[in-house]
């Protein structure tokens, strides 16, 4: 993978701050008053719905070429056998410390699922492009899979749940399928169409970031009660989460952009909305978003770290 880790250092170190320092907007924004709670909700909504969407479809519509298409086919099959991966080997390391139940399912979650959507993209766009975003967008189209059917299935204790096929054809998946679509049947769509697209998916990245900002204000963490889970979360999700990648990946023959898209996947830090997730169904918030918040600050100087040792 060699080939492709030719990016600076500096480069995504200034970046990654440049990405996470918008937080402090909507922190600042939810200290003042200035976002509500019904404005948050409103808020993520235009994210999913629109933004988001219209980035994914310009970005796909943009960025792939016939030579990408037989990588983006196994993408969704890597994004699921990470997720399901990463979930045994967690809950195998829970039993071994012998966790309490309740944690053990969020051990997992923390462990197996990144924040690809608020973090990962913006990244992987600012030093990749939209080749690299929709190879991560089609990852993560399988990676959902995983998610909604193993990953919560964990979180419930193990009982069995009906797959809801609307929650894993999102708005975002959607997009790009409608997008690689437009692509296979060679259409070429005017400007007129494609700029607004664009214009509205750039607004994405500060909006999310906002998102976030405001959301960190309202959360509850117990760093001290957690510790020991915590810093298992810290090992497992940064650093031997994208080593078993890099390792992986070096039996495949295949674009090597893509390679550097899974291994910056799985080098994020836990997904953001790890307490939301705990909260519904049925694991433990605070130890959820606190692991959230720590790997989310540690994963500023893993990330950078991990791309310069591997190549």
């Amino acid at each position: 993978m060699a080939e492709t880790l030719n990016i600076p250092m500096n480069l995504i170190v200034s970046k990654l701050a440049v990405i996470l320092s918008l937080t402090i907007f909507g922190f600042l924004a939810g200290k003042f008053k200035l976002v509500t709670e019904e404005g948050y909700s409103s808020l993520t909504n235009l994210l999913i719905y629109i933004t988001m969407p219209a980035l994914f479809f310009s970005a796909t519509v943009t960025g792939v070429s016939k030579e990408t298409l037989v990588t983006l086919g196994f993408a969704p099959v890597f994004g699921f056998f990470n997720i399901g991966l990463m979930l045994g080997f967690s809950l195998f390391l829970a039993r071994l410390l012998k966790m309490p139940s309740p944690k053990r399912g969020t051990f997992g979650a923390l462990c197996s699922v990144p924040n690809s959507s608020y973090l990962g993209y913006p990244l992987i766009l600012f030093l990749l492009g939209e080749k690299g975003l929709t190879y991560a967008v089609t990852y993560d189209s399988g990676a959902g899979i995983a998610f909604w059917t193993l990953v919560i299935a964990v979180l419930e204790g193990g009982t069995h749940r009906r797959v809801k096929w609307r929650q894993i054809l999102n708005p975002n998946l959607i997009a790009v399928l409608l997008g690689l679509t437009i692509k296979l049947c060679g259409f070429s769509l005017p400007g007129v169409v494609l700029e607004p697209l664009q214009i509205m998916g750039q607004v994405s990245v500060p909006l999310a970031m906002v998102a976030i900002g405001y959301r960190l204000l309202h959360m509850k963490f117990s760093f001290t009660r957690n510790l020991r889970e915590l810093l298992w979360t810290v090992l497992v999700k940064l650093l031997i989460y994208p080593l078993i990648s890099y390792l992986m990946l070096g039996f495949f023959a295949m674009d090597p952009a893509f390679k550097l898209v899974v291994l910056m996947i799985a080098a994020m830090p836990s997904m953001s909305t790890a307490p939301v997730i705990a909260e519904k169904f049925g694991g433990d918030v605070d130890f959820a978003a606190s692991g959230m918040l720590i790997t989310t600050i540690l994963s500023v100087f893993t990330i950078p770290l991990l791309l310069f040792i591997l190549s």
